[in-house]
């Protein structure tokens, strides 16, 4: 999709199917968020409960809801 340049026609929600979670990418996410949380003084282990928290109980929805409230 890159090499042609066709990644500025996908919507959002396409990007999950473009996107696979590999052990480099989970590693790279990962630092991302630790760094992330701590510029922002945020707890990283109080994040990563946080998160899982809301998608065990809350699923996609609570997920997008998140997302509508950042908006």
């Amino acid at each position: 999709m890159d090499v042609y340049g066709l990644g500025a026609h996908c919507e959002e929600t396409d990007y999950v199917y473009l996107f696979p979670v590999d052990t480099w990418v989970e590693r790279i996410c990962v630092k991302l968020v630790i760094k992330a949380c701590l510029e922002c003084q945020v707890s990283p282990l109080s994040f990563n409960q946080g998160a899982w928290v809301l998608g065990f109980k809350q699923g996609e929805a609570g997920i997008n809801r998140l997302l509508q409230d950042e908006e």
